[in-house]
């Protein structure tokens, strides 16, 4: 995201395998395409954070960056002596930002975790699927995009307190705390009624029939938000099924009954069908599009929300645009995803090393500035 308005990003990987995505199927002209979705607008560096020069290397490239963004677990960085503290001292302006899945403290602070799991502690997993069911995990991944998300919001934050101040920043953002900070209309409903949320069971994940997913003839599927009076008012008379209107918010039961009425009405007709009959008439009506659909999508596409980078001698590199719109200063999609290690010798020429000095950190293993065939995918 900052990338995207023009900062200068520069990703640090260590030089055995980079990173961990990079070797992620399918491949692009021998690029991950996950690999591919998350990382233009960046420069690659590879540098060996555990040897004392590399060590070295990385602080003299600290000392004129704003920012440091790192994602290991807790006291890794402080064993490298590249801890929030070590590199203050370098650059007191630093702004130094954390992204872990349980935060700096606290009693899991040291544990491992994807997204799964803080999807899981956080209790979205637990009003996420079927009544009576398994829980089901969300197609995208929340917790890996919230805290990245939040990791941005507090990076930008603290430049601009360092603004008034001169001052750094240490910035702790935990994607459990991310993630659970988006269910908060779940906990405060809870804490003043006392009802344990379940999947199907509230307002917003399937208990009501004016807000649910319904199938079509044709074994698609629509969803229905006419969560206002007024949506529900107009949806009931297209339907002609005007007895419906004062069951909006009635009880479970009888909200049962109506949703398996709806059900039933909605398999009579195809989702092509009921798109024109419903979908521009004030019903908060719309079809469950599939990716392929999606990407043809008018609305999106007037947004221009998918383009193409082109990449000078190969294909070009599909790219979903980032949903940030500014009067005066546009977004930047200028630099594809690096190949690994292709700005190393850039970055330390840039940083005043000379060129001998590159050459011995490279024979040294510290740094590599060429890459190795086929790396990617390895």
């Amino acid at each position: 995201m900052l990338g995207d308005f023009g900062a200068e990003v520069i990703k640090v990987e260590e030089p055995i395998r980079g990173d961990y995505i990079r070797r992620t199927p399918p491949f692009l002209d021998g690029q991950s395409a996950h690999f591919l979705a998350i990382n233009r607008n960046k420069k690659s560096i590879v540098l060996d954070l555990k040897k004392p020069k590399g060590k070295t290397v990385f602080l003299h490239l600290v000392r004129t960056a704003d920012v440091v963004l790192e994602s290991f677990r807790p006291e890794v960085m402080d064993r490298l002596g590249l801890s929030y503290e070590h590199i203050a001292k370098v650059n007191p302006r630093i702004i130094y930002c954390a992204i872990s899945a349980y935060g700096q403290n606290g009693p899991l602070r040291e544990r491992e975790g994807h997204d799964i799991n803080c999807m899981a502690l956080s209790g979205l997993l637990s009003i996420t699927g079927v009544k009576d069911g398994f829980p089901i995990i969300p197609g995208i991944m929340f917790s890996d995009y919230t805290g990245g998300m939040m990791a941005a919001i507090a990076i930008l934050l603290a430049l601009i307190k360092r603004q008034e101040t001169g001052e750094g920043e240490y910035c702790d953002i935990s994607m459990l705390d991310s993630i659970a900070s988006m269910m908060g209309m779940h906990f405060i409903k809870y804490l003043v009624d006392r009802f344990l949320p379940a999947p199907q069971e509230s307002k917003f994940n399937g208990a009501m029939a004016c807000y649910n997913v319904y199938r079509t003839r044709d074994d698609r599927f629509v969803v229905l938000g006419a969560m206002e009076e007024k949506f529900w008012i107009a949806f009931c008379r297209l339907i002609e099924r005007e007895d419906l209107i004062p069951l909006q918010w009635a009880e479970p039961a009888i909200q049962e009954r109506v949703k398996e009425e709806l059900s039933t009405m909605f398999r009579q007709k195809t989702q092509a069908e009921w798109s024109e009959l419903l979908a521009t008439q004030g019903t908060c009506f719309t079809p469950v599009l599939n990716l392929k659909e999606v990407l043809n999508f008018p609305q999106l596409n007037a947004r221009r929300m998918f383009q193409e980078i082109k990449v000078e001698g190969g294909k070009n590199i599909p790219q979903v645009n980032l949903p940030i719109n500014l009067s005066h200063t546009p977004v930047n999609y200028f630099t594809p995803p690096p190949r690994m290690g292709q700005d190393t010798r850039d970055i330390l020429q840039t940083a005043g090393f000379s060129p001998d000095e590159i050459r011995i950190l490279e024979g040294d293993g510290i740094i590599r500035t060429t890459p190795m065939e086929g790396e990617d995918h390895l």
